[in-house]
């Protein structure tokens, strides 16, 4: 039996078998998605809070088995999160059309003495790295918990990825006038 590191800092040590095992339980859900309800990945928003907000990151942001869908996710959330399999991401494991494409909204506490605040920097700096330029960063005067402003903030993210082809309503062009 392995021991991972207690409160999760930059550099613990990863569960990697129990990583891919929960994105590929991910992997299969978006599929059935697809085909039974007809909801393309470019429609779905992947989040969690810690290891959800973890496991969220790494399944939108991977490279996916020859042959699966490279179709962007509409966004990711990571709430109170990391990002784990750093080496496996740094050895080209990141889809280039996932990091230009599907936007991230990660919140954090400052205080948080689970998941380090430290992380969310790190994950943020990594990520910029390989080329992602589409993310929203807040942080948040608590710990390992969540507070109205930061659900209010993921609230409009989730509105902007989900209704940014369908405008304000009200609008009408000049033609229809």
């Amino acid at each position: 039996m392995s021991q991972y590191d207690w409160p999760i800092g930059v550099g613990s040590q990863d569960d990697r078998d129990g990583i891919l095992k929960a994105v590929q339980q991910i992997e299969d859900e978006v599929k059935k998605l697809e085909t039974e309800a007809g909801i393309p990945r470019s429609r779905i928003v992947l989040g969690g809070f810690s290891q959800g907000g973890s496991i969220a990151l790494i399944a939108a942001y991977r490279k996916r088995k020859d042959g699966d869908s490279d179709e962007p996710y509409a966004g990711c959330i990571a709430l109170s999160g990391w990002l784990t399999l750093v080496k496996d991401l740094e050895a080209d494991g990141m889809s280039g059309t996932a990091l230009q494409s599907t936007p991230l909204f990660w919140g954090h506490g400052q205080y948080d003495d689970k998941v380090l605040f430290e992380q969310q920097a790190f994950g943020i700096n990594k990520l910029t790295e390989l080329g992602m330029d589409k993310i929203e960063a807040t942080q948040y005067p608590m710990g390992h918990e969540s507070c109205n402003r930061e659900m209010l903030n993921m609230a409009t993210f989730l509105h902007s990825v989900l209704f940014q082809d369908e405008g304000d309503g009200d609008k009408t062009t000049e033609a229809e006038k």
